[in-house]
């Protein structure tokens, strides 16, 4: 990706940097480093997550990374550059094992030996501000 501008080569790094946060080391303080003083995290579909550093850490830290399967992984479908912002549309798979009431509040993993696959596409939005990467 050589011909991106400045601004979006600082923006796919500062979400690499994230996601490593997220899924490989899953540390909230770690994830928040790559954010703005003032996040704002929402899972559309859940309602889940947090609008101040404090909040958002809270999610982080007891809701999401704790309840993340151990074969969670995403893989990418789209990446859209625009002006202040990179989308990303992704295919997120994973067994569902344990609850995550950040992404399917209230579904409890099923209690028989075959477990469900979960197969679907979302979409990830990380913005800029000032020139400042926000994940």
């Amino acid at each position: 990706m050589s011909n991106l501008s400045a601004e979006h080569q600082l923006m796919l790094t500062t979400w690499q940097q994230h996601a490593h946060a997220e899924f490989v080391l899953k540390d909230a303080d770690a994830a928040l480093a790559t954010m703005t003083e003032n996040p704002h995290v929402i899972l559309i579909p859940s309602g889940t997550g947090g609008n101040s550093w404090a909040s958002v850490h809270a999610f982080y830290a007891n809701q999401f990374l704790p309840n993340i399967p151990p074969d969670f992984e995403f893989s990418y479908v789209s990446q859209i550059f625009c002006v202040g912002r990179i989308v990303y549309e992704v295919v997120v798979r994973f067994t569902h094992t344990l609850s995550m009431d950040w992404m399917i509040p209230g579904v409890r993993p099923p209690s028989f030996v075959n477990l469900r696959a979960f197969d679907s596409k979302f979409q990830i939005t990380c913005c800029s501000r000032s020139g400042s990467p926000v994940v």
